[in-house]
Protein backbone atom coordinates (compact mmCIF):
# COMPACT_ATOMS: atom_id res chain seq x y z
CA UNK A 1 0.00 0.00 0.00
CA UNK A 2 1.06 3.70 -1.10
CA UNK A 3 0.56 6.10 1.46
CA UNK A 4 1.39 10.00 1.49
CA UNK A 5 1.47 12.58 3.80
CA UNK A 6 2.62 15.69 5.43
CA UNK A 7 3.86 15.02 9.13
CA UNK A 8 2.83 17.64 11.24
CA UNK A 9 6.26 18.11 12.70
CA UNK A 10 7.33 19.37 9.64
CA UNK A 11 6.68 23.19 7.64
CA UNK A 12 4.03 22.66 4.96
CA UNK A 13 5.10 21.91 1.23
CA UNK A 14 6.39 24.86 -0.60
CA UNK A 15 4.42 23.84 -4.05
CA UNK A 16 2.33 21.16 -5.24
CA UNK A 17 3.99 17.91 -3.22
CA UNK A 18 3.94 16.03 -0.32
CA UNK A 19 6.90 15.11 1.98
CA UNK A 20 6.33 11.71 2.35
CA UNK A 21 5.66 8.48 0.05
CA UNK A 22 5.50 5.49 2.06
CA UNK A 23 4.96 1.55 1.08
CA UNK A 24 3.93 -1.00 2.84
CA UNK A 25 5.67 -4.64 1.73
CA UNK A 26 5.31 -6.37 -0.55
CA UNK A 27 5.00 -4.08 -3.50
CA UNK A 28 6.12 -3.94 -7.46
CA UNK A 29 8.46 -0.97 -8.02
CA UNK A 30 9.50 0.66 -11.28
CA UNK A 31 12.34 2.72 -11.57
CA UNK A 32 12.13 4.80 -14.19
CA UNK A 33 15.58 5.70 -16.39
CA UNK A 34 15.58 9.81 -16.81
CA UNK A 35 13.32 10.71 -19.36
CA UNK A 36 13.58 13.64 -21.27
CA UNK A 37 10.94 15.78 -23.82
CA UNK A 38 11.74 13.29 -26.75
CA UNK A 39 8.60 12.55 -28.61
CA UNK A 40 8.32 8.33 -30.17
CA UNK A 41 9.05 9.63 -33.41
CA UNK A 42 12.80 10.96 -32.32
CA UNK A 43 11.90 14.79 -32.44
CA UNK A 44 12.00 17.17 -29.25
CA UNK A 45 10.77 20.34 -28.91
CA UNK A 46 12.16 23.79 -29.04
CA UNK A 47 11.09 25.00 -25.56
CA UNK A 48 10.86 23.77 -22.26
CA UNK A 49 7.59 23.97 -22.11
CA UNK A 50 7.16 21.59 -25.12
CA UNK A 51 9.58 18.86 -23.91
CA UNK A 52 8.64 19.37 -20.04
CA UNK A 53 4.85 18.15 -21.72
CA UNK A 54 6.76 15.21 -23.33
CA UNK A 55 8.35 13.99 -20.93
CA UNK A 56 5.59 14.00 -18.80
CA UNK A 57 3.88 11.61 -21.55
CA UNK A 58 6.49 9.80 -21.77
CA UNK A 59 6.46 9.08 -17.89
CA UNK A 60 2.78 8.28 -17.99
CA UNK A 61 2.95 5.95 -21.19
CA UNK A 62 5.55 3.93 -19.12
CA UNK A 63 3.26 3.70 -16.29
CA UNK A 64 0.63 2.70 -18.40
CA UNK A 65 2.21 0.22 -20.05
CA UNK A 66 3.40 -1.72 -16.56
CA UNK A 67 -0.72 -1.02 -15.95
CA UNK A 68 -0.14 1.95 -13.42
CA UNK A 69 -0.63 5.54 -13.40
CA UNK A 70 -0.18 9.23 -11.96
CA UNK A 71 -1.42 7.40 -8.23
CA UNK A 72 1.30 4.81 -8.33
CA UNK A 73 4.18 7.27 -8.34
CA UNK A 74 6.08 7.31 -5.34
CA UNK A 75 9.12 9.94 -5.80
CA UNK A 76 9.57 12.60 -8.60
CA UNK A 77 13.38 13.97 -9.54
CA UNK A 78 13.22 16.90 -12.19
CA UNK A 79 16.19 18.30 -13.58
CA UNK A 80 16.45 21.19 -15.94
CA UNK A 81 19.16 23.98 -17.29
CA UNK A 82 17.68 27.16 -16.08
CA UNK A 83 16.17 28.06 -12.77
CA UNK A 84 13.67 30.45 -14.24
CA UNK A 85 12.02 27.40 -15.83
CA UNK A 86 10.80 25.97 -12.40
CA UNK A 87 7.36 27.56 -12.90
CA UNK A 88 6.31 26.79 -16.14
CA UNK A 89 7.77 22.92 -15.35
CA UNK A 90 5.79 22.65 -12.22
CA UNK A 91 2.74 23.86 -13.74
CA UNK A 92 3.49 21.25 -16.89
CA UNK A 93 3.58 18.58 -13.55
CA UNK A 94 0.52 19.25 -11.57
CA UNK A 95 -1.19 19.19 -15.30
CA UNK A 96 0.06 16.07 -15.86
CA UNK A 97 -0.38 14.58 -12.64
CA UNK A 98 -4.16 15.77 -12.65
CA UNK A 99 -3.87 16.67 -9.13
CA UNK A 100 -1.84 14.26 -7.46
CA UNK A 101 1.22 15.07 -5.09
CA UNK A 102 4.20 13.69 -5.40
CA UNK A 103 7.23 14.13 -2.94
CA UNK A 104 9.99 15.22 -5.49
CA UNK A 105 13.46 17.01 -5.83
CA UNK A 106 14.17 19.96 -8.10
CA UNK A 107 17.59 20.73 -9.26
CA UNK A 108 19.16 23.19 -11.73
CA UNK A 109 22.19 21.05 -13.63
CA UNK A 110 24.79 22.75 -15.53
CA UNK A 111 23.96 20.51 -18.67
CA UNK A 112 22.88 16.74 -19.89
CA UNK A 113 24.60 14.61 -22.16
CA UNK A 114 22.67 15.55 -25.27
CA UNK A 115 22.61 19.38 -26.01
CA UNK A 116 19.22 19.41 -27.00
CA UNK A 117 17.61 18.44 -23.57
CA UNK A 118 16.45 21.22 -21.66
CA UNK A 119 15.19 18.97 -18.90
CA UNK A 120 15.78 15.63 -17.86
CA UNK A 121 12.65 13.47 -14.55
CA UNK A 122 13.43 10.61 -13.13
CA UNK A 123 10.89 8.82 -11.34
CA UNK A 124 9.66 5.72 -8.49
CA UNK A 125 6.30 4.18 -8.82
CA UNK A 126 5.06 0.93 -6.75
CA UNK A 127 1.57 -0.52 -6.55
Amino acid sequence: MLKKYNPESVHKPAGAYVHVAELSAPQRTLYLAGQGGRAPDGSRGATIEEQAEETWRNILRILDDAGMGPDDIVRVTTYVLKAEHRDIVSAVRSKALGGVLVPGTFLVVSGFANPDMLIEIDVVAAR
